[in-house]
């Protein structure tokens, strides 16, 4: 029969936290880097942007004839690995019939 261990302890004597504790502790740490945050903003921009070709049956290919830019270029900008620059931002929102809109809040 299998016993299971339930006051793990550490050699100083502190309990050992459970994975999800350590792992929401790490998260809540990492929030506030800046690699953290580029990460988050590309995500919830190109999850913008594709949510948006999904409700409009824009392909890659016809978004990139709207911008004038090649396939590949979409395909980089949409894959979230892209650093655009602002006027690009801009561009591929209006041809997504998007308009931007930017707020800050203070890091709690």
């Amino acid at each position: 029969m299998a016993r299971t261990i339930t006051n793990i302890t550490a050699t100083n004597h502190k309990p050992l936290k459970s994975v999800s504790d350590w792992f929401s502790e790490a998260l809540e740490k990492s929030r506030h880097t800046e690699e953290f945050q580029l990460e988050s903003l590309l995500y919830t921009l190109t999850e913008e942007f594709h949510r948006r070709m999904k409700e409009l049956g824009m392909t890659q290919r016809e978004l990139a004839r709207k911008l004038n830019v090649t396939d590949a270029y979409v395909s980089k900008l949409l894959s979230g690995n892209a650093n655009m620059s602002l006027k690009t931002l801009v561009k591929l929102a209006l041809a997504l019939g998007l308009e931007i809109e930017v707020s800050f809040r203070k890091i709690r």
